[in-house]
């Protein structure tokens, strides 16, 4: 009687079904080990967390960078940091974003002396930036602020400090524009002439549970009203310090919720122009 294999019903037991068989088990552990490979390939790599102390290059640490990894600030005084998406840093994803954090809250210290601002985010996407505190100071013949963003897309802010702006520029502590899908929280603002937050051109800003006081940062002597000129200290329109903590210019769809304002001018104030609609 005739028997057949369950692999191949056509072959007779025998050299040929054999054969036959081990042909069939080698492509299948040949196919089970290329698709092994290749799960293996796809498989992002696993974030990685890097640590910083003042006086290490920026550049070296920024072109480590890949999306879901973490920078950790040592404690210390750094000198203006600008990180620019479409040259020295990459973008994070919505699902792996990029970390920058203080190791401890506040005692990294971003410093300026007003030349350039403390802190330059350009073009980057897919950011969060915790804990860091940044300061400004007076500088003739420039025109930078503390923190500054231009044309950031879903970059969350946390518990920052900021202090001292440039009182020879309409600059401020926080200044964002031309982004969208921005968050800032928990964050404070201190010693300030012009604004704390300035949200400028900019679409779907939130701002939540933060503090702002001038203290005192009142106008130079000698200051000009309307636009900067050389040399010469901007005014502000309130002569004890600080114009509006808080302010939306030609932006939409934001929102500042649950924040304080003390020693102002004015609080909180949107100005028309643009696309300025649904603010809460």
């Amino acid at each position: 009687m005739r028997k057949f294999s369950i692999y191949d019903f056509r072959f007779p037991i025998g050299e040929r079904v054999i054969e036959h068989r081990k042909s069939k088990i080698g492509n299948l552990f040949a196919g089970l080990l290329s698709f092994g490979w290749m799960l293996l390939l796809a498989r992002p790599a696993e974030a990685a967390t890097y640590s910083m102390a003042p006086g290490d290059s920026w550049s070296a640490k920024l072109a480590q960078l890949q999306p879901g990894d973490t920078l950790l600030l040592q404690d210390g005084t750094y000198g203006p940091l600008s990180i620019d998406c479409s040259s020295n840093a990459q973008n994070g994803t919505a699902s792996a974003p990029i970390t920058l954090k203080a190791e401890h809250e506040r005692q990294a210290l971003f410093k300026s002396d007003g030349s350039a601002a403390a802190f330059d985010m350009l073009f980057c996407s897919y950011w969060e930036v915790s804990g860091l505190r940044a300061e400004s100071a007076d500088r003739p013949y420039a025109d930078h602020g503390v923190f500054h963003v231009y044309r950031g897309d879903h970059l969350t802010f946390r518990r920052l400090l900021a202090a001292y702006n440039n009182r020879y520029a309409n600059n401020h502590l926080y200044a964002i524009e031309e982004s969208k899908n921005i968050l800032i929280e928990e964050s404070e603002g201190y010693a300030f002439h012009r604004h704390a937050f300035s949200i400028w051109k900019s679409h779907d800003v939130t701002i939540r549970r933060s503090y702002t006081n001038q203290r005192g940062w009142n106008r130079l002597p000698g200051c000009t009203y309307g636009p900067s000129v050389e040399g010469t200290p901007r005014c502000n329109g309130n002569p004890n310090g600080g114009d509006e903590a808080f302010v939306l210019y030609q932006s939409s769809q934001s929102l500042v919720e649950n924040s304080i304002a003390e020693n102002h001018g004015s609080g909180f104030q949107a100005h028309p122009g643009g696309l300025q609609s649904r603010h809460r």
